[in-house]
């Protein structure tokens, strides 16, 4: 829940596409976007992005905060879910996209875990309402 206040309360757009520094060392990769559909290109972009380009330590942690625009969270949520499934990640990927239970109404959380140079990284996909 702390990670989760961090993100609405303090994460801006000075922060997408940063690296969140634990004990000195990058530990978290964050990207955003803002979305009133499932974009397919665009958002393939930023998860690359936050992947490969913004990360070439292998942090163990990759957030994607979506903020969607749009009116049908489960809809928009059901339909990114089935896009994640399909993308070609840059790094094997060893799990299926998970969804997270979370106890807010507007947001929806899921997960995966990719394998990079033997290392895991687990890649979380917030999708924030704006109503």
């Amino acid at each position: 829940c702390r990670f989760i206040y961090f993100c609405f309360q303090y994460v801006t757009e000075w922060w997408f596409g940063r690296q969140l520094y634990i004990d000195g060392i990058p530990g978290v990769m964050i990207e955003g976007l803002i979305l009133d559909s499932v974009s397919k290109e665009y958002l393939d972009n930023h998860i690359r992005k936050v992947l490969v380009n913004y990360d070439p330590n292998g942090c163990p942690y990759a957030f994607v905060i979506i903020y969607y625009k749009g009116k049908n969270l489960k809809g928009f949520y059901d339909r990114l879910i089935v896009h994640l499934n399909e993308f070609q990640f840059p790094y094997e990927r060893l799990t299926e996209i998970a969804d997270v239970d979370v106890e807010y109404a507007e947001l929806k959380h899921a997960q995966t875990v990719l394998l990079r140079n033997d290392k895991k990284i687990r890649v979380h996909f917030y999708a924030v309402h704006i109503v």
